[in-house]
């Protein structure tokens, strides 16, 4: 069963998040920054990465890249409290599978790990 790695920076995102996918019987992995997850064993090639994108010590921009070049198989969601514009311009240089910005509706959030789960 595919994994689903939370990298988010408030704790009370990453636990709602990382609880909410629990409960629906997912094997999760939580992280509180891009570094704790890359010093973690690394994602499964169907797995997904639910991504915030700043942190203040690393970028989820950059991680989104390693990723994608690492491990193509290995499906985004980005997380983001920042601008529209802003956003925007990150999910350019992102091309996520999904995004969402905060406060995010848990209902859709799980939808959407359920039809990318279905696809691995």
């Amino acid at each position: 069963m595919l994994c689903v790695h939370i990298i988010e920076d408030d704790s009370s995102v990453r636990d709602a998040l990382a609880e909410l996918l629990t409960a629906d019987g997912r094997p999760v992995r939580a992280f509180e920054s891009p570094q704790a997850f890359l010093e973690a064993p690394p994602p499964g090639p169907d797995d997904i990465v639910v991504l915030d994108l700043h942190f203040p010590d690393g970028s989820g921009v950059e991680v989104a890249k390693l990723l994608k070049r690492d491990f193509p198989g290995v499906k985004i969601i980005v997380v983001s409290g920042v601008r529209a514009g802003l956003l925007a311009r990150a999910l350019i240089a992102i091309e996520p599978a999904a995004s969402f910005r905060k406060p995010i509706d848990a209902a859709a959030f799980a939808a959407c790990i359920k039809t990318l789960a279905a696809r691995a």
